[in-house]
């Protein structure tokens, strides 16, 4: 027959084990979270991807240098510049409108 000694440390052991599992389950739902940021980020990726070959496009239709379209940009559209791509959904129709040729559908 048990100790009361032993039960009480039979006890201490699982609810370590029960604690080390909370622990491992928050991990795993931290590395979820941190791989759904990622799947996110590699869409905006992808869709700048499709905003640069776009602008190639339009570069070689006006016959620009690569420099002349950076410049329009840069003085069109100075969000683009910043950390925060976000900022262009922000621009006004009219704003975008200024720009010469259509990056974003």
């Amino acid at each position: 027959m048990e100790s009361q000694v032993e039960r009480s440390h039979l006890l201490v052991g699982r609810q370590h084990l029960l604690v080390g599992r909370s622990h491992l389950l928050v991990e795993l739902q931290h590395l979820l979270v941190k791989r759904s940021h990622l799947l996110v980020e590699r869409q905006h990726l992808l869709v700048w991807k499709k905003v640069l070959a776009k602008t190639d496009v339009e570069i070689e239709r006006l016959s620009w240098t690569p420099e002349q379209g950076r410049e329009r940009r840069v003085l069109y559209w100075p969000t683009i510049n910043s950390s925060n791509s976000s900022n262009i959904s922000n621009l006004s129709q009219t704003q975008k409108q200024n720009f010469d040729f259509q990056l974003l559908n």
